[in-house]
């Protein structure tokens, strides 16, 4: 999916992928602190590692411009590339198999979301038969 958010007054604005009735990986833009995160805490099986429920994140400035998001996701892992690469976070994830919604939402006021495209992909995989 390609997406492009303002964050206006938002403390924070996210994206919930893989989501299901317990949980989700969050994708957000922390504009307090000027950083994007990637939370995995609630992304599913966790518990073979004690290090495995983590978060990530890395600094990005966003400069006046909006926050665009390239994001990736797959069975097994979320890939984040913002604004042109400046940042790129990427998630090693195992969510349940009924885990598909995904929601947009903000923490602490309002974002504007100027664009959101989705495009499914096709599996690698081929039946063999």
């Amino acid at each position: 999916m390609q997406l492009e958010l303002v964050p206006q007054t938002a403390a924070a604005v996210c994206i919930r992928v893989h989501m299901g009735a317990t949980g989700g990986i969050d994708i957000c833009y922390n504009a307090q602190e000027g950083k994007l995160i990637v939370d995995r805490t609630h992304s599913g099986r966790t518990d073979f590692h004690e290090d495995f429920a983590a978060v990530a994140s890395a600094p990005l400035d966003l400069r006046g411009e909006p926050l665009r998001l390239r994001v990736f996701i797959d069975r097994s892992s979320v890939e984040v590339f913002a604004n042109e690469g400046r940042v790129v976070l990427s998630s090693r994830v195992f969510p349940g198999d009924d885990w598909d919604g995904m929601a947009l939402f903000t923490c602490g006021g309002a974002a504007w979301l100027q664009s959101l495209t989705i495009w499914p992909l096709q599996s690698i995989w081929r039946e063999v038969g």
